[in-house]
C-alpha cells in the first residue's frame, strides 16, 4: 500500500530559506551583468557612454549596500552640551534616523536621515558634543542685564 503525502507547513522555512538565496543570487547576478556593461563602456570616450557608466555606478553601488548593509532599528538620534556658565545639560533633537549594521564587519554601523518604515525597534541615542561657553539660555540672560543696565553707571565708578 503507497501512501500518498499531503502538502504542509513542515517545509514552509525551507521554502522561505530557499526564495532568499534564490533572490540574493539573482541580485548577485544582476550587479556582476551591470559590472561587465560598466567594463565595457569604459573604454569609450563618448558623452552617452559616460552618462551610461555614472548610471551603471549609482545603479550598483546602491546594489550592493542593500546586500552590505541591513537596518536594525529606528533611532531618535540627540547631541547634547554642557554650559560651561551655568553648568545645565541642553539635549537637541537631530531626528529619527535608520540605524544600519555592517553585515560582515562587527564594528561598523551608520546613520541614515529618515524614520525607516519597517517595524523595527525604537530607541533613543545621546550624542556627547562636549561643552560649550554659553547655552542659548546665559546668553539671552546676558543680553537682557546687558539691556537693563545699558547708560547705568557701574558700581565700581560711583
Amino acid at each position: 500500500m503507497t501512501q500518498v503525502l499531503e502538502p504542509d507547513d513542515d517545509f514552509a522555512d525551507l521554502d522561505a530559506e530557499i526564495a532568499t538565496a534564490m533572490a540574493a543570487k539573482a541580485e548577485h547576478s544582476a550587479i556582476a551583468s551591470k559590472k561587465q556593461r560598466l567594463a565595457s563602456l569604459s573604454s569609450s570616450r563618448s558623452k552617452e557612454a559616460q552618462y551610461e557608466h555614472d548610471v551603471l555606478l549609482a545603479e550598483i553601488r546602491r546594489m550592493e549596500e542593500g546586500i552590505v548593509w541591513h537596518t536594525v532599528a529606528a533611532t531618535a538620534l540627540f547631541n547634547t552640551q554642557t554650559c560651561l556658565m551655568c553648568d545645565s545639560k541642553h539635549r537637541f533633537f537631530m531626528g529619527w534616523m535608520a540605524e544600519q549594521h555592517h553585515k560582515t564587519d562587527a564594528t561598523a554601523r551608520r546613520f541614515l536621515r529618515g524614520k525607516p518604515l519597517e517595524d523595527l525597534p525604537e530607541r533613543i541615542e545621546e550624542h556627547n558634543q562636549g561643552s560649550v561657553e554659553m547655552c542659548s539660555d546665559c546668553a539671552e540672560s546676558i543680553l537682557l542685564i546687558n539691556a537693563a543696565t545699558k547708560g547705568q553707571p557701574d558700581s565700581a565708578e560711583r
